[in-house]
């Protein structure tokens, strides 16, 4: 009997330094998607910024033309655009939202320096990456976006969310990063930032 309790009381707690382990490993995790996902989402912004700040509000000078404003392209300009209004979004229930990853395909996620900027924007960290040309090869998170005009045709405020799945997600919804993270919390976790830019009223 004695012999038995002493049987019970050890594997209790091996059972249980097993779940601090797990705990900690599963911490260390979130910790490190934290670290990235943050790292991504600010510098995404300035991404956002410089694209921004290309724009020189020249009458008659859209936001769509020549693939000069990759990101911003869908706001409305001119002389009818009020505080408040927003792009047009391409994520469920969330008006305003756009991914950021790739535009087709059934996996638009991004790697954690993010898509490949048109513009060149982010070439110096994909080149600072400590395996340059391995960035693209693990695309664990999705990046979603939001554009709200502040001053109309003068600043914008810029909200970034990104995102990762939980261990019990279903990876391929996932993928499609067609649904804001904060608002499924059973699938994922995610960082949002937000942002206010201005354009650059000093190049005509």
């Amino acid at each position: 009997m004695e012999l038995l309790m002493v049987v019970v009381v050890t594997t209790l707690g091996f059972v249980a330094l097993l779940n601090m382990q797990m705990a900690t490993l599963r911490g260390l995790a979130h910790a490190k998607h934290l670290a990235e996902a943050t790292n991504l989402a600010e510098n995404f912004i300035e991404q956002l910024r410089l694209e921004f700040m290309s724009w020189t509000d020249i009458p008659g000078q859209g936001l769509d033309g020549g693939g000069t404003f990759p990101h911003i392209k869908d706001l409305v300009v001119g002389g009818g655009v009020t505080a408040g209004a927003q792009a047009t979004g391409d994520v469920l229930g969330a008006p305003g939202w756009m991914r950021a990853g790739p535009t087709s395909g059934e996996d638009r996620r991004v790697s954690r320096v993010g898509p490949v900027s048109p513009l060149g924007l982010n070439s110096g960290i994909r080149q600072a990456m400590i395996q340059p040309g391995f960035e693209g090869t693990d695309k664990p998170y999705c990046m979603h976006y939001r554009l709200t005009w502040l001053v109309p045709n003068r600043a914008i405020r810029v909200e970034v969310e990104v995102s990762w799945p939980l261990a019990n997600a279903d990876l391929n919804k996932f993928m499609l990063c067609d649904t804001l993270a904060s608002a499924d919390l059973g699938q994922a976790r995610s960082v949002t930032l937000t942002s206010s830019l201005g354009m650059n009223v000093f190049e005509r």
